[in-house]
């Protein structure tokens, strides 16, 4: 659940120098198109910034997922967490959710998100 800012704005700059994206880690490169928040939430200034993948992502779960509830920045993995183990549907609702146009395309974004999360963290010598 996202909290409300008492003032808030954007901007879908290109990086002109390497940033952490919020919801994944991994950098955004110089010369990548992403987006960049700031704002104040109880009394605090925070930035954020996310790879466009990432962003299309929370929008998609906002819109088709959430029940039109935004996720706070840096919630996109703890609902990527929750969407592997959904303990409170039933098995109709998750056949219908692997059938929908909507969680086809989420999967796909987790699935770059994931092999970009990868990419920042070898694997361990074995």
């Amino acid at each position: 659940m996202c909290e409300v800012a008492e003032w808030y704005s954007y901007t879908e700059p290109t990086a002109n120098k390497p940033h952490a994206c919020c919801e994944c880690s991994a950098h955004i490169e110089v010369g990548e198109k992403h987006f960049h928040g700031k704002g104040r939430w109880h009394g605090d200034f925070l930035t954020f910034r996310q790879h466009t993948t990432c962003r299309e992502a929370c929008e998609l779960i906002r819109d088709h997922f959430n029940h039109d509830e935004c996720l706070g920045f840096g919630g996109l993995e703890a609902f990527f967490a929750d969407m592997k183990w959904p303990k409170h549907l039933r098995k109709q609702e998750l056949a219908f959710r692997a059938e929908s146009e909507h969680y086809r395309r989420l999967r796909s974004l987790m699935a770059r998100i994931k092999r970009r999360e990868r990419a920042i963290w070898p694997a361990p010598y074995s």
